[in-house]
């Protein structure tokens, strides 16, 4: 896939591994860059093939909307601790009045 980079210019992908791209530059001085996939196609990556950017952004949507619900999930799970917790201490503060001595 052929892409151009903002700073780097035109370059190939070579490798595509574990959410991880390898592009190989034209400018010898630049050689070869690994980018987190597909996160640097939102900003600096480009693909040259429309269809391989769209699906470049529909992936990175899809990845945002993952990281989105776990995350509720998670606040969600640490709010229900939080209720756990106050309901356990409001019940230890809570006290039962004890029964008056009668003095005879």
């Amino acid at each position: 896939m052929k892409v151009y980079h903002v700073r780097f210019g035109k370059g190939v992908v070579v490798a595509n591994e574990g959410g991880k791209i390898t592009v190989a530059f034209e400018d010898p001085a630049v050689g070869e860059k690994r980018f987190a996939y597909p996160d640097a196609f939102e900003s600096f990556l480009r693909c040259e093939d429309e269809a391989e950017q769209k699906k470049a952004i529909k992936l990175l949507e899809a990845k945002r909307s993952l990281l989105a619900l776990a995350q509720a999930k998670r606040q969600e799970e640490e709010n229900a601790r939080i209720r756990e917790l106050a309901a356990a201490s409001e019940k230890k503060t809570k006290r039962t009045p004890r029964a008056k001595k009668s003095s005879s």
